[in-house]
């Protein structure tokens, strides 16, 4: 269970500028949490309050093989064998890596949301400024996407199914993204509800979808491949997770565009039925069906597409 900084953590990132934790976090996938943050400039004997809004991503992934917490002093530790030791600084490293691959991207695009600078040795306060002291924590500084809409997996809490119409409107401009990260060069690897943003208001039509997180993203070499994952760190999200990445994870496998549109797949079939298919669940069901019938008119989806949505 990933313990999360309290509301009112002050963030001290080289150069003096601060960031205020001002909520719970508003995302987490495999490998983190997002907090939304101000960002407080030295300004004599204080500090100096932007009004514009931040999000801070903090590397602590979850693994079922080691223990990773968090210590009295904020600071994400392992349970010090050497191999979870290595573990998180590759998951560090990744997490580095993403500022230079989000940027890459964005200059190709703008359906995501780019990492603007990351530290890897930090200064944390408990008391509002009064103490710091030093962590070796990964955080990564974003611009917010608090109060300009919500993440689809919040949406599907309140929501829990969506009808065809906002299904397909949302997984078109998913796809759009996909598409432009794919042009830039890169896989995102980690598709699921929790890495798509809605901006605006999904009934009134004006909503543009942002594709975040790009922790587990890997370049696609000139045969259309990433290069081998030889180390088998990949994170990805239960119930969006392509098959060969459960099956064929052993030091061998090259992942494709492909891995991505399974996911794709996976986000559409969970916004209709608000529930996330694990692959097992997938692969086991020989009928090919996944949504009832008396399910699909639920979902408000037109006579003519019933039979090929079963």
């Amino acid at each position: 269970m990933r313990t999360h900084l309290k509301k009112g953590t002050f963030i001290k990132v080289p150069g003096g500028i601060v960031y205020q934790i001002i909520e719970e976090p508003i995302g987490q996938g495999g490998g983190s949490l997002i907090y939304p943050a101000l960002r407080m400039v030295p300004d004599g004997a204080g500090y100096k309050t932007s009004h514009i809004e931040y999000a801070i991503k903090e590397c602590f992934p979850e693994n079922n093989r080691f223990t990773i917490s968090r210590n009295e002093k904020g600071e994400i530790v392992t349970d010090n064998c050497i191999e979870a030791i290595e573990y998180l600084e590759k998951v560090k490293k990744m997490q580095e890596e993403e500022t230079g691959i989000s940027g890459t991207i964005y200059a190709h695009a703008f359906r995501l949301t780019p990492v603007i600078e990351s530290y890897q040795e930090v200064a944390l306060s408990f008391d509002e400024g009064e103490n710091f002291h030093f962590v070796k924590n990964m955080y990564s500084i974003m611009e917010s996407l608090h109060g300009k809409g919500q993440s689809l997996n919040n949406l599907m809490k309140i929501r829990k199914a969506l009808v065809v119409e906002d299904a397909f409107s949302i997984i078109r401009q998913v796809l759009q993204a996909v598409r432009e990260v794919h042009h830039a060069g890169y896989l995102h690897l980690d598709i699921q509800s929790g890495n798509v943003f809605l901006k605006g208001v999904l009934a009134a039509g004006d909503h543009m979808i942002s594709l975040i997180d790009f922790g587990s993203a890997r370049k696609i070499m000139i045969d259309g491949y990433c290069e081998v994952i030889s180390d088998g760190v990949i994170f990805t999200t239960k119930g969006f997770t392509a098959p060969e990445i459960l099956l064929h994870n052993d030091g061998s496998l090259r992942l494709g565009p492909e891995t991505d549109l399974y996911s794709v797949g996976c986000l559409l079939l969970f916004m209709l039925t608000g529930h996330s298919y694990t692959t097992s669940e997938l692969m086991g069901n020989k009928k090919e069906r996944y949504i009832p019938r008396f399910a699909i008119r639920k979902t408000r989806c037109p006579n003519y597409l019933i039979d090929k949505m079963q």
